[in-house]
């Protein structure tokens, strides 16, 4: 058997816990009081407590279980692997307490069979799990003493062992292979056991009614009996269970009949009066609302004839007045659109002002000229041009004379200057050229290598053109001349933009027409607002359609009155037979007796009459018929009783299970004698005491020798040192029950049919110890699943590091 997954629904803390159990080494980690343990029982409880159980054992096995505060159940289902087949166990204590067993073909409910058949899949009784294949925390250290306490409820290790040994030793094997080979062809002969189901013939299934003949071995002879019981069984029960339908459908019609015969007792006589009434009740409305017609057109008709006369008086002043709302609105909008007008004229009349301002600005402010401006600048850069070439060439003079006396002096472009000389001499600088002229002698000195003349020439004439320009522009400067130009184009900028303005206020429009649409609005009348006007023009309109659709209404109801009554004194005469005949039809309606109160209305009495009557004729149809059905059926019963055949069906069943128990057994045996006959010569309880110490060498990292008493070890051997089990440390004593536990694991799970529990086993194990029993572990886990529980997070992720199955912690 190899764990697949469990759902605790709930049990313990766990209110809808699903854990997947499927890998061959499970680790539960987790912190304490996170569940673990609670896991762990549920296993337990799940394999070996049954459902059905007595309040103190109830209160003892499952009352810790049950959810706090006040849960009244525990439940689990268990999946799990069995030779290839996947199973479903579900098991419920306590309210509802339920058990089901299903391989997905067959389901069992039962909790006696359940568990039954639940001990022969664990192939070993509870004492072993819970002593060799479960371990606690705090068992583990007491496993040599758990074992001992319990032998007798534990299968010796000696005779697991022996078993193949001694049968090599003391039989002929050929002749038990001989006899053990009929024995499983009388067994398993047309039997699939992996499928559990007959062997197919050309893929045909041979179950109940299609069954093999010839060659039927003791598993198939008893399935086939134990299937019959079942179809038998399916078979009769669906017939009682039709004879208890029928038993009902009698009963039903009996009341039905009986009812509707009360029913008509009762109130069959009220039937021609009822009647009478619900005739009646159906005239007096209709009468009661020709009266009122007939009321409302008598008292209406002079009034009608009054409002059309009063309306058409009235008309014709509501549509004089009306008129004159209008006209009235009229001249409110012209009023409105003149006032617009002249409020845009005074936009307009200060814009022409603003306007002719500036064209008068812009007329203060003449341009020079585009022409005289340019000549104006090319003139002011000649000049510059030439005076800086002349100051680039200034010269130096001094003139000395031993007499005092006078000399002319010109210097550059200046004019002729006489200047006094003597023995301290004059001195200055000149411009390019220096002409001196003294005693009849003219001295002319130039500086570089230009035309001097003609540069002093150009500079003067250019400097008279300049001038003369600057005269006729009435400027004193060139900078003047161009101030000019610039004030002329911002004002006559100015001047364009105010233009601009006023066209865009004139909208295409001369300013004559918008003068006289303003004076216009002193000529129109004087109105009231306009929103005052529209909301009694409103009102009146309102008065109006309201008085003509009343007026229409009027003489439309006339017109209908005339052609139904000619007149007034001829309605009056349909007015006092109306009351006449409603009067009498209430005084016969006052006579009649009335409907019961379980009734609403005559009607729905007289529909349940009717059903009534009807409910006895096809009652009696319907009884006759069904008792027929109820012979009929006990007739095929006969004698035979469901709970009978499910009793044989449930022996036959067992009867199935221990003939395929004994098949398999006898595989088993097979199996062994193979292994047997692979490994003859060896002592099986030395091979035994060999993995156990070899185990426990492997994690205490020391070769030991095991003395063993039966089967469990007495003492511990290293060198010249024997000690007994008790003597050993917490990690020797841990690490001694581990070996002892996996190799009985190893013993009872034959190689791998089976699993094993553990909580906490590496506890007082030091870091190197653990490793290596983590790793012996793991290669176990590859034979028999492990289910390993751990608070220790080191220990998890040691086992991690194998790629196992680790579960967290539940949330």
């Amino acid at each position: 058997m190899k764990l697949e997954a469990i759902r605790l629904h709930p049990f313990g803390r766990f209110n809808d816990e699903l854990r997947d159990l499927s890998q061959p080494l499970v680790v539960v980690h987790g912190p304490n009081e996170m569940g673990k343990s609670t896991l762990r029982q549920g296993i337990v409880h799940a394999l070996f407590t049954p459902t059905k159980l007595t309040k103190p054992q109830f209160e003892k096995a499952m009352r810790p279980w049950l959810p706090l505060p006040a849960g009244d159940h525990a439940q689990v289902t268990l999946t799990f692997e069995h030779d290839g087949t996947t199973w479903t166990l579900e098991k419920r204590w306590g309210a509802g307490q339920t058990s089901r067993l299903s391989d997905g073909t067959t389901t069992l409910t039962d909790p006696k069979g359940v568990q039954e058949r639940l001990d022969t899949l664990l192939e070993h009784g509870e004492a072993t799990f819970r002593h060799v294949l479960f371990t606690g925390q705090a068992e583990l250290e007491r496993t040599l003493e758990a074992i001992e306490a319990n032998a007798g409820e534990l299968r010796d290790i000696r005779d697991l062992l022996r078993a193949g040994a001694d049968a090599a030793a003391d039989v002929d094997e050929e002749r038990l292979r001989q006899v053990l080979e009929a024995k499983i062809t009388r067994s398993m002969s047309r039997w699939d056991d992996a499928r559990g189901a007959p062997e197919r013939q050309n893929g045909q299934e041979r179950g109940v009614g299609n069954e093999w003949k010839r060659d039927a071995g003791d598993i198939l002879g008893a399935w086939y009996v134990w299937q019959r019981h079942v179809q038998e069984h399916r078979e009769l029960l669906a017939i009682e269970q039709e004879i208890d339908q029928v038993n009902r459908q009698v009963v039903a019609i009996e009341e039905e009949i009986a009812a509707g015969a009360t029913f008509v007792k009762e109130y069959g006589g009220l039937r021609a009066s009822l009647h009478e009434r619900g005739l009646l009740e159906e005239r007096v409305p209709r009468l009661t609302q020709n009266l009122a017609a007939l009321t409302k057109a008598f008292r209406g008709w002079p009034k009608a004839e009054a409002a059309i006369d009063e309306w058409t008086r009235q008309r014709p002043d509501l549509e004089q007045r009306q008129k004159n709302l209008q006209q009235e609105r009229a001249d409110a909008d012209s009023r409105r659109e003149a006032a617009k007008a002249a409020e845009a004229f005074t936009a307009i009349k200060q814009a022409k002002q603003a306007c002719e301002e500036a064209e008068a600005e812009a007329a203060k402010h003449l341009h020079p000229g585009t022409e005289r401006l340019a000549e104006v600048e090319r003139l002011e850069k000649g000049i510059t041009t030439a005076e800086n070439k002349l100051t680039s060439r200034s010269l130096s003079w001094r003139i000395e004379s031993d007499e005092p006396g006078s000399v002319r002096i010109e210097r550059g472009s200046e004019p002729p200057q006489t200047v006094a000389v003597g023995p301290d001499g004059a001195a200055g600088t000149a411009e390019a050229r220096l002409r001196l002229v003294a005693g009849g002698i003219t001295l002319t000195v130039e500086s570089g290598g230009d035309d001097v003349a003609s540069l002093l020439t150009s500079l003067a004439d250019d400097r008279a053109s300049l001038a003369d320009k600057l005269q006729a522009c009435g400027a004193e400067s060139p900078a003047a001349v161009r101030r000019m130009a610039e004030r002329h184009r911002e004002t006559a900028a100015a001047a364009s933009l105010k233009q601009a303005v006023l066209a865009g206020l004139l909208r295409g429009k001369a300013f004559a027409a918008w003068a006289a649409e303003a004076a216009a609005v002193e000529h129109l009348p004087s109105t009231r607002a306009i929103p005052a006007i529209e909301t009694e023009l409103g009102e009146l309109q309102k008065r109006l359609l309201e008085g003509d659709a009343a007026a229409t209404q009027h003489a439309d109801a006339l017109a209908a009155w005339r052609e139904a009554f000619t007149d007034i004194d001829a309605l009056g005469e349909r007015l006092l037979e109306a009351k006449s005949s409603l009067k009498h039809a209430e005084d016969q309606l006052a006579m009649l007796p009335s409907v019961p109160e379980s009734f609403d209305s005559v009607k729905a009495f007289e529909e349940a009459l009717e059903n009534a009557q009807s409910q006895q004729l096809t009652g009696q149809k319907r009884l006759s018929a069904e008792k027929e059905n109820y012979g009929g059926l006990t007739g095929r019963l006969a004698d035979r009783r469901s709970e009978d055949v499910a009793d044989e069906a449930e022996a036959a069943k067992r009867l199935f299970e221990r003939a395929r128990a004994q098949g398999r057994t006898y595989l088993r045996i097979r199996e062994e004698l193979d292994r047997l006959a692979a490994n003859a010569g060896e002592d099986p309880l030395a091979d035994f005491g060999r993995q156990v110490a070899d185990i426990f060498s492997r994690i205490t990292g020391g070769s030991a020798t095991l003395g063993f008493e039966g089967q469990l070890p007495a003492s511990v051997v290293r060198g010249d040192v024997s000690l007994p089990p008790d003597r050993l440390s917490h990690g020797g004593g841990g690490a001694l029950a581990l070996s002892v536990r996996l190799a009985m694991a190893e013993a009872y799970l034959d190689g791998g049919r089976g699993f094993v529990m553990l909580d906490d086993p590496f506890v007082h194990f030091d870091p190197l110890r653990m490793g290596v029993a983590a790793d012996i572990l793991r290669g176990f886990s590859a034979r028999s699943q492990v289910i390993f529980f751990t608070c220790h997070d080191h220990h998890a992720e040691r086992l991690r590091a194998g790629n196992s199955g680790v579960l967290s912690p539940p949330t």
